[in-house]
């Protein structure tokens, strides 16, 4: 999941959620200033995906404060609208396969989507269309001096030889 925070005064800041390690003491203090339980904030059917400012907030606010450690959550009040979570790829791919398994019509397969693509993060949309990805090929082999169309006694002085090693005297 990731977690976007674009302030009107400062620089915009990406969170990735799913790489993120919440401390005990973050979590308990995102539960009691929210009221709800630590599964319920985050995950892919938390509130947080479920646009719950308070929840966003939360979460947000933990994460600045690692870095302003006087940051009270009573004085953080940012704009709704400056926070955004979306789902990153895995979780996307993820929720495409359920679908898949699914016995969807075509309308249904189309509205799946849709709403796929609301909750998807803007980093993650190549996989809602596969062929724009692109595909992942080995790297070209090294061509043999012979290959590349020299006269034989110039491809030859290409080669490399390991040298010779001589045994131990005495």
């Amino acid at each position: 999941m990731i977690l976007r925070y674009t302030p009107d005064d400062g620089p915009a800041q990406r969170y990735d959620l799913s790489t993120i390690r919440f401390l005990t003491s973050e979590a308990e203090t995102c539960e009691r200033n929210t009221g709800q339980e630590w599964a319920t904030l985050k995950g892919r059917d938390a509130l947080v995906i479920r646009d719950s400012p308070t929840a966003k907030r939360a979460l947000l606010w933990v994460l600045l404060k690692r870095d302003s450690p006087t940051l009270k959550f009573r004085d953080f009040d940012p704009a709704e609208a400056d926070i955004v979570v979306r789902l990153d790829a895995a979780e996307g791919e993820e929720i495409l396969a359920e679908a898949r398994e699914q016995d969807l019509t075509e309308a249904q397969d189309t509205q799946a989507l849709r709403e796929l693509k609301s909750i998807l993060d803007e980093d993650a949309m190549g996989v809602l269309d596969p062929s724009a990805q692109a595909p992942k090929e080995p790297p070209p082999a090294a061509a043999a001096p012979e290959d590349l169309g020299l006269p034989p006694v110039a491809a030859a002085s290409l080669a490399v030889s390991a040298p010779a090693v001589s045994p131990p005297v005495g």
